[in-house]
């Protein structure tokens, strides 16, 4: 198995980086935040509670309580939230924010449109959609997001509570590819909007997520 595997990997945050961490992302103490042994890793969370790694807030834009379009992307395809990258993270709120920010209503068809899973050394993927030879599979991005360094190892645990899914641990290392959403299936509209008006991947202030529904703290 690789080094750099989710079941080899743990966390270099003690409980005082993982407080100020939850003071700055306004994650409350009832949650009961706890910082993992030093060979703890995040598949390993103790009873009641469920690892979060910190990129998920920093760049990946969500907070608690969790975006119920996240929650319904994760349910469709049966991610366990501690086995979400944080690449894929990035995407699932960068296509809810555009559809936002363009009057729309975030789908999974639409979702699906741009991307499928994957896993990669246990964590699950979100990852461009790929089509037959000469056909093209449209983006809704301005540049390529294709890597976020230095969050594997800065993880902690809370109560998984936040996570209201019964999703078992993925153990395979090989996932079957959904097929293409039917055009009939998703916002006509929408979709050229997404398309045509693409927009960059970023982190964005916490007023701003408020307004487009991430935030609701």
């Amino acid at each position: 198995m690789a080094v750099d595997h989710i079941d080899h990997v743990y966390s270099k945050m003690d409980q005082g980086a993982v407080d100020e961490f939850c003071k700055r992302y306004n994650i409350p103490g009832h949650l009961l935040p706890e910082a993992p042994g030093s060979r703890v890793t995040i598949r390993n969370a103790p009873e009641g509670k469920i690892g979060v790694y910190t990129r998920f807030f920093e760049l990946g834009n969500f907070r608690i309580p969790l975006s119920r379009f996240l929650l319904t992307v994760l349910e469709y395809y049966q991610i366990h939230l501690s086995q979400l990258s944080v690449l894929a993270a990035c995407r699932v709120s960068h296509f809810e924010i555009l559809c936002r920010v363009h009057g729309g209503i975030p789908t999974l068809s639409l979702f699906r449109k741009f991307y499928w899973v994957g896993v990669n050394n246990g964590w699950m993927t979100i990852e461009k959609r790929k089509g037959p030879k000469n056909v093209v599979i449209p983006v809704c991005y301005t540049a390529v997001l294709d890597s976020v360094k230095h969050w594997k190892d800065h993880f902690f645990f809370i109560k998984k509570t936040i996570f209201p899914l019964s999703i078992p641990w993925f153990e395979k290392v090989s996932v079957d590819r959904d097929p293409p959403p039917s055009d009939a299936s998703v916002n006509q509209e929408l979709l050229k909007l997404l398309i045509t008006k693409r927009g960059p991947f970023k982190k964005y202030p916490d007023v701003f997520l408020n307004v487009v529904g991430l935030s609701r703290t």
